[in-house]
């Protein structure tokens, strides 16, 4: 069975996805063995509608029968209504983790406008996950997310599991995302995206060893099969794939079989 950590309900405004209904996703996941999917909506990150994203995901856990959950998404430039939001879910078992996004908030991953974020998540005792990403001569807002960029709030807040989204993105971002795993025990990584490198996985498992890797593929803008692809043939052991399907994010998330 598969946890996919980082995928997206609804449409993301500038990103190509198309359309789909709620059905469909679930009976994608059950062919490919996906049990959970783990979900920041797409119009709260892209247009701040988080009265359109609060709607859907209340239907999509009641038709997939809990299976499909949610970040809280975290907007540091509207700290009062994204507060607002994460209070009125914080005991909804929908609701398993907060989302941010610097790079698309303009706003740099160490600011302290993230700190009632990471408050939350202390207090309510669940993870963070963040897009992050190399630094791009095309795509200057990315430097916002660059995996350094977030040091000071991992040491603040080392009782907070927190998720490298992309595992730091293009090649130098992830092996910046890789040392400071090495820094601080509470980081994993999601391999979400079209971060298609040779032997990633093998490259992961290796440093930061196979209990802080998750499965994840940020659908509906990717498809799913290409990442269950690249930990399938990944040159690491079952038992090793078996935990970054499953085991490790279980763990994080408190997720279990149903």
């Amino acid at each position: 069975m598969i946890i996919d950590t980082h995928m997206h309900l609804g449409f993301s405004i500038g990103h190509y996805n198309h359309p789909f209904p709620v059905e469909e996703l679930i009976e994608l996941m059950d062919e490919l063995g996906v049990l959970y999917g783990l979900s920041p909506h797409g119009v709260a990150i892209n247009g701040n509608e988080y009265e359109m994203a609060e709607k859907e995901n209340e239907e999509a856990y009641k038709l997939s029968n809990g299976r499909i959950l949610f970040y809280h998404y975290y907007d540091p430039r509207a700290i009062e209504r994204s507060l607002s939001f994460m209070e009125k879910h914080a005991d909804d078992p929908g609701y398993i983790g907060i989302k941010i996004h610097p790079s698309m908030n303009y706003t740099d991953a160490s600011d302290e406008r993230y700190r009632p974020c990471w408050e939350f998540a202390k207090n309510h005792k669940i993870p963070i996950m963040s897009h992050t990403w190399d630094l791009s001569p095309t795509n200057f807002k990315q430097k916002y997310s660059h995996p350094t960029a977030f040091a000071k709030y991992l040491e603040e807040y080392p009782e907070v599991p927190f998720v490298m989204g992309h595992s730091g993105g293009r090649f130098n971002g992830i092996r910046a995302a890789v040392e400071m795993g090495k820094r601080f025990p509470q980081v994993y990584f999601d391999i979400a995206g079209d971060i298609h490198i040779a032997q990633l996985v093998e490259y992961l498992v290796d440093n930061v060893t196979d209990k802080r890797v998750f499965y994840a593929s940020d659908y509906t803008m990717m498809d799913p099969r290409t990442m269950i692809g690249a930990v399938l043939g990944a040159n690491v052991p079952v038992r090793t794939k078996e935990r970054i399907f499953w085991d490790n994010a279980a763990e994080v998330f408190g997720l279990s079989e149903k």
